[in-house]
Parts: C-alpha cells; sequence; structure tokens
C-alpha cells in the first residue's frame, strides 16, 4: 500500500497503477471542492476558485495560473493541470508549470 499523496512522474515505476488511482482520487476531491476553469476570462469571476491558461507544446504542456484561491499545494495545482494524471511528471519554470505529456 502507498501513502495518498499527489505522485510526479509515477510511470514506470513500483505500484505505478495505485499511485495512478490515489492521483485520480486527490483530483476528483480537489474538482469537487473547487471549481476550476482553464478560460483566462474567468480570472474576475468570483465563482472560480483556480483559472489556469494551457499553452501546448511537444511533448509537454505550459500552464500559468491566472488565479488560484485555494491554498492547494504545487503538486496538488500540478496535478490539476494535468486533469489528474502527472504520470511523466512537471517541472516549474518561473512560476509557470510545464507538465510533461505523450
Amino acid at each position: 500500500m502507498v501513502e495518498k499523496k499527489v505522485y510526479d512522474g509515477w510511470a514506470f515505476s513500483k505500484d505505478e497503477e495505485e499511485k495512478a488511482k490515489i492521483n485520480r482520487e486527490i483530483y476528483q476531491d480537489i474538482l469537487n471542492k473547487y471549481k476550476v476553469s482553464t478560460n483566462r476570462k474567468d480570472q474576475d469571476t468570483p465563482s472560480f476558485d483556480i483559472v489556469l491558461v494551457r499553452t501546448p507544446g511537444y511533448n509537454h504542456s505550459t500552464y500559468s495560473v491566472v488565479k488560484d484561491t485555494t491554498g492547494l499545494t504545487q503538486d496538488e495545482i500540478a496535478l490539476v493541470c494535468d486533469s489528474g494524471n502527472l504520470c511523466f511528471g512537471y517541472t516549474m519554470e518561473g512560476k509557470q508549470f510545464y507538465v510533461f505529456e505523450d
């Protein structure tokens, strides 16, 4: 059994299926608690707690957080950026989330 926490880059690791399941559970918990948007126009809308802007790239996407009133950790926000996955992990580029994708 693995600890309930966000797993960054779990693909091809020991207990990868359980880590993926835990990430999805944490992601669902976040979505049940907070309202998320990927439309920059929603940054001034009080009903949204997190507003992200995605810029696609080659084997990655870069996410800018334009609004965050949640107090979530960096790993939790990265998990939201990758829709509960993070199988290949992420890194930070300044204040932007650089999420690795297939």
